[in-house]
């Protein structure tokens, strides 16, 4: 607006404007504006545009490449986009245009901008071929394949994040940063491990987060990890009735065999009770007819005020300690952006089970203090006490994150902790974890850091960690560059605990160099990521009949190629995704071997 009046306080023989400053718009939808263009002299001017590296003149209807206006005349020139991968690239783009003119003598005002604002930015989508996995029965160990996608028509720059990894659950893998470019795929292993050196059934819950660079979430994908002996949940996976709609109630009849059968039934919803309050509820219970015995699990009432709310039942949350269990939470909430919780729980899956005696989780007391710290992020400080009878370890810990924007350009992101824990009243293990992340945004540039460390008792959910990525991008007018290092060094270590459910902890690295280079050609974009790839596991096998040490370390140069093809509405027709490896070298002990692809 001050711009717009410093222009019209000035002489100029030639003025013009947009219609509309701001226009939202949607993926595969049109969106139009007009350029008004005034020619206040007393002769006729001959004008041509220009664009000034952004889309303007590339639209469906766009300006005439010469302009003529009488004296004194004054016309409107209608434009039209739509919103796709070539003319939209930024969730806040600017269209820019400058009139010229060869008349030295005539003197026209510079160049105006209107801005577009993506209104379904969000594109991005993570995946697994299923939502349970069973642990092998020889290794204890089981591989998870996400898939990232970004269906959207711009990059998507976000990193992975997990929460709620049970205690007894060893989750690794590459949790980097990651540049999706519109279309394009991404697929990232990750292992799963049972540490419990014993064979009672396991049944975990893994929650995976994507979020971009503020922590806002972007995506959100739950599995299920379990044993071939776990029945919990046995045969409620997959099914066409796993999310109810709202406020709704089944009962059904499942037959799994001749002699497995069961009756489940299930109910979710919110009742608005009234301007300032809210009951969300949910209720999950099978009647295993065989067995004559119940399992009631993942089920709560949840009532939310506007000054306090009280949760009881089931509760699922990430403290940097994993709460996944059945107890009480209370909150007190000071205003909107301030508010203090209290939880009392135990980490059981099973609210009540006849079925199953599954081995008792840590009982935990907790308060988090919550607040805003950019845009709807949260920063919090927590204090967490937790008691684990059957193990006989206790640990208290104290852990906090926080995010501060320093500039338009950069965010800069901690978070860290302090813990104690103590195993069957032996001396206590000190241990502490600092993580630092950063993000510059400079024009066609962007530079995003994230690091992290812990020692190797820490008991939040990075224990003993040491995690560096760091990426730089350049994105240009139909081609990104991109070179990331990433180091990854995950050692913990377990306190004996003198009984035979020790925990055991293998030691891996994880070390990728690449460079990337991405081009769109139409509607079509290539995307090329050669990197070298260094990893090492440490630890040793337990099911053999002497337990042995092992090491093994790999060394490989792979390409990763992406090849897809969008039209104009968002419909994928082609996808093409390759990961070859070039060279690998493997190494166990002292034997090498080497193998070409």
């Amino acid at each position: 607006m001050f711009r717009n009046q410093a222009i019209a306080q000035q002489t100029y023989n030639v003025r013009y404007s947009f219609e509309k400053d701001t226009i939202k718009v949607s993926g595969g939808q049109t969106f139009s504006n007009k350029l008004i263009i005034e020619n206040l002299s007393d002769k006729a001017v001959l004008l041509s545009s220009e664009a000034i590296k952004t889309q303007t003149l590339a639209g469906m209807i766009t300006l005439p490449k010469s302009i003529n206006l009488n004296a004194k005349e004054k016309k409107a020139f209608p434009l039209k986009y739509i919103t796709d991968r070539k003319t939209i690239n930024k969730n806040i783009q600017a269209f820019t245009v400058s009139i010229k003119s060869d008349d030295a003598q005539l003197k026209i005002q510079p160049a105006v901008s209107f801005y577009t604002l993506l209104s379904d930015a969000t594109g991005l989508a993570i995946s697994t071929e299923q939502s349970e996995f069973y642990l092998n029965q020889v290794t204890g160990q089981s591989q998870i394949m996400l898939l990232c996608t970004n269906r959207g028509i711009v990059p998507i720059s976000f990193r992975l994040i997990l929460t709620e990894v049970p205690e007894g659950l060893e989750f690794t893998g590459e949790k980097m940063s990651l540049v999706l470019q519109p279309g394009a795929q991404q697929l990232l292993p990750f292992n799963a491990r049972n540490k419990l050196n014993n064979k009672i059934a396991a049944d975990f819950n893994v929650t995976i987060q994507a979020v971009d660079q503020g922590g806002n979430q972007l995506a959100l994908k739950r599995i299920r990890i379990m044993s071939v002996s776990s029945v919990r949940r046995y045969g409620a996976g997959d099914n066409p009735y796993g999310e109810n709609l709202n406020n709704t109630a089944a009962l059904r009849y499942m037959s799994m065999s001749q002699n497995s059968s069961f009756y489940q039934m299930q109910a979710n919803g919110k009742l608005n009770l009234s301007n300032n309050a809210d009951l969300h509820y949910r209720f999950n219970l099978d009647y295993y007819q065989d067995l004559q015995g119940i399992n009631l699990y993942d089920s709560y009432l949840d009532y939310q005020h506007k000054d306090w709310g009280l949760k009881i039942g089931s509760i699922y949350e990430n403290l940097d300690y994993v709460l996944s269990g059945r107890g009480a939470k209370a909150t007190l909430n000071f205003n909107e952006d301030k508010s203090l919780s209290i939880y009392g729980m135990q980490n059981n899956y099973m609210l009540m089970s006849q079925v199953t005696n599954s081995l008792e989780g840590p009982t935990i007391i907790a308060a988090s203090y919550a607040f805003k710290t950019i845009g709807d992020q949260h920063g919090r400080l927590t204090y967490l006490h937790s008691q684990n009878g059957f193990f006989g370890v206790n640990n208290q810990q104290v852990s906090g994150k926080t995010a501060v924007r320093l500039n338009a350009t950069q965010q800069l992101d901690l978070e860290g902790g302090y813990s104690l824990e103590k195993a069957n009243n032996h001396t206590g293990k000190h241990a502490a974890a600092l993580g630092i992340n950063y993000t510059l945004n400079a024009g066609s540039y962007q530079f995003i850091t994230n690091n992290y460390y812990s020692t190797s008792y820490y008991t939040g959910l990075h224990r003993g960690l040491f995690q560096s990525d760091n990426r730089v991008v350049k994105t240009m007018e139909k081609s990104t560059l991109s070179a990331r290092i990433s180091i990854l060094n995950n050692s913990p270590e377990y306190q004996d605990i003198g009984n035979r459910y020790n925990f055991s902890a293998n030691k891996n690295i994880i070390n990728v160099y690449e460079v990337g280079y991405s081009i769109l050609m139409g509607k079509i974009n290539l995307d090329f990521r050669p990197y070298f790839m260094d990893q090492s596991l440490q630890g040793m096998q337990l099911l053999t009949q002497l337990n042995q040490d092992f090491k093994w370390r790999s060394s490989s140069v792979r390409m990763q190629a992406n090849l897809n093809f969008l039209t104009t509405t968002i419909v994928y027709l082609l996808m093409l995704i390759m990961d070859i490896p070039i060279k690998i070298l493997l190494m166990n002990q002292n034997r090498h071997f080497i193998h070409f692809a």
